[in-house]
């Protein structure tokens, strides 16, 4: 049941992140720096990917998968944009990895998933920063490329282009307090959205 799955030490802490992330946003909004529920990770070249998407849609497995093939990564759940010097820039928020026990056996990670800990979801928690040594980055360059992953019943792997309306209709589901009118900061989030979109 619900009830008994939330009352798992994992689970708790899993609630209890979610006010603390809540207020983390809304004090960085703040200060011009805007919540993304995304992965982030930068290739050779210094080219940066966002993978802006909900919960569920893959965003973890494709983040672990570059990261397995050798890119960098602020993070695969949680990080912030804002200006610097008029250019955007992405942060991060240092979390571990969640990952299902299929996706971790797919990158070759099955066994640095933790399997005492799981989240509500069935995920495992993966220590990235054992798993994958010196690739965490704390900031990182305005996107290159958005990925917006979709889990389809489909055997194979597709890359299709998406459109403009789809691309900022998946960053603004994935930017907590983005429709949140009277907290400091909105009259900056809006665009700096758009502004990711047309990158």
């Amino acid at each position: 049941s619900t009830s008994a799955a939330a009352g798992t030490p994992l689970a708790r802490h899993a609630l209890a992140q979610v006010p603390a992330l809540f207020a983390l946003a809304t004090a960085l909004r703040a200060r011009g720096v805007f919540h993304l529920h995304a992965a982030c990770l930068v290739l050779a070249g210094e080219r940066t990917v966002l993978v802006p998407a909900l919960a569920g849609s893959g965003k973890s497995t494709l983040a672990t998968a570059l990261v397995a093939a050798g890119a960098e990564y602020l993070g695969d759940d949680t990080v912030f944009a804002c200006r610097r010097d008029g250019a955007i820039r992405l942060l991060a928020l240092p979390r571990e990895f969640h990952l299902a026990p299929a996706s971790a056996r797919a990158v070759g990670l099955e066994h640095q998933l933790e399997g005492d800990h799981r989240t509500m979801a069935g995920k495992g928690r993966l220590d990235a920063g054992a798993a994958f040594p010196g690739r965490f980055r704390w900031e990182a360059p305005a996107p290159a490329h958005l990925l917006l992953p979709r889990i389809t019943r489909e055997p194979e792997t597709h890359l299709s282009p998406a459109g403009p309306a789809e691309a900022l209709g998946t960053l603004l589901e994935s930017s907590a307090l983005v429709a949140t009118r009277g907290l400091p900061g909105g009259e900056g989030h809006l665009p700096l959205l758009g502004a990711l979109d047309e990158l």
